[in-house]
């Protein structure tokens, strides 16, 4: 693989890696602010 690739596939895996744990973080934000009841 040619060196001028790397820059973009690391970029593009950061940023991959950082939506990711935007999305985790609200949905576990959103858990905790409203714990889900138990459904009995």
């Amino acid at each position: 693989m040619g060196g001028g690739a790397w820059p973009f596939l690391v970029g593009g895996a950061i940023c991959l890696v950082n939506s990711v744990n935007e999305r985790d973080l609200s949905l576990l934000l959103a858990m905790r602010r409203h714990p889900p009841r138990p459904a009995s």
